[in-house]
């Protein structure tokens, strides 16, 4: 696939490759930037991350799209949509594209949304190495935790000490797919979706 995707980019020049999705990590994986051995390596590419939208910026950025398909929510409506999907912009686009496929706004829809949301993002954490998902699950269960914090709870789901570099490997490839960020010294799962999956996730 990647070979394909280069021979694009080097031969094509009226087209330009889109890669998106909420893991840049794992886009970065994929695509091979810095892998000598893949055929992007040492390709231009420009990054866009888009960070998750202030209250008034979602509620602005749902009204804006609303008014492109002729539809006027009701503001109640659109905080309790904002309340639960928390400035993520793919979840607001997701759930705005529902609302105007149905042209219909209803709660079951915010429902409907935050269950296909959490479903997508439980299959991921589930997919992830056994350390890094005891360590997201106990961050979730964690207010700003900072190393120790998560050191503590992570040994308890265990049963057993963990090395500590087995935890550092694991809060940075956490940090790399964009599940996690860290903030001075503590650490938080911005994505609300995937600290209700992590909170649900029983470590085994």
């Amino acid at each position: 696939m990647r070979e394909l995707l280069a021979n694009v980019y080097d031969n094509m020049e009226n087209i330009t490759l889109v890669f998106a999705g909420s893991q840049i990590g794992v886009l970065k994986e994929f695509i091979g930037v810095e892998d000598p051995y893949s055929p992007f390596y040492g390709r231009y590419m420009a990054e866009v991350e888009l960070k998750p939208f202030s209250r008034e910026l979602s509620l602005e950025f749902l009204k804006q799209g609303f008014n492109e398909f002729s539809l006027k929510p009701d503001e109640r409506f659109l905080e309790r949509a904002v309340n639960e999907l928390d400035g993520i912009v793919g979840w607001l686009t997701f759930f705005g594209l529902k609302v105007a496929e149905r042209r219909k706004f209803s709660e079951e829809t915010i429902e409907e949304v935050l269950n296909i949301a959490a479903t997508l993002e439980k299959k991921e954490i589930e997919a992830l190495p056994k350390s890094q998902k005891l360590v997201l699950s106990a961050l979730s269960r964690l207010d700003n935790p900072r190393w120790s914090d998560i050191k503590r709870m992570s040994d308890s789901f265990a049963g057993r000490k963990l090395n500590d570099a087995e935890v550092n490997r694991a809060l940075k490839s956490l940090i790399r797919y964009s599940f996690i960020e860290k903030k001075g010294e503590s650490y938080t799962i911005t994505d609300p979706i995937t600290k209700k999956a992590a909170v649900d996730l029983t470590p085994d």
